[in-house]
């Protein structure tokens, strides 16, 4: 395999779905969550007997998770011209000059290192 720290899942019930089953439920590829993966986005999946990655409900929340984040405010619901956005954009310019709270700062320089991919 190659893949000297996969975890062997143990506990893994019915209900962890393979990367390409994930994926999909998500609305990405597979090649996107790999490199969310290697990008420290999403935790090391665990691994069945065979090697393959396995992703249970939390995996793919939070694959939703990014995949809504990196599409923008429009995919978040709201309706045009509402003031959301100009309040989202004042958040992130208070998070970025770290006068936001510190997740802020975290999570929005996670979601920039994905823009980039």
């Amino acid at each position: 395999m190659g893949q000297a720290s996969a975890t062997v899942s143990s506990g893994c019930s019915s209900s962890c779905l393979p990367i390409g089953q994930a994926a999909q439920a998500a609305g990405l590829t597979r090649k996107a969550v790999r490199r969310y993966e290697a990008k420290g986005l999403l935790p090391p999946a665990e691994r069945s007997a065979a090697g393959y990655r396995l992703y249970d409900e939390a995996d793919v929340e939070l694959l939703s998770f990014i995949r809504r984040a990196r599409a923008g405010p429009a995919s978040g619901g709201h309706q045009p011209g509402s003031h959301r956005p100009q309040q989202r954009k004042h958040a992130v310019r208070r998070s970025a000059r770290g006068t936001g709270p510190a997740p802020g700062r975290a999570v929005l320089a996670l979601l920039m290192s994905v823009k980039e991919l």
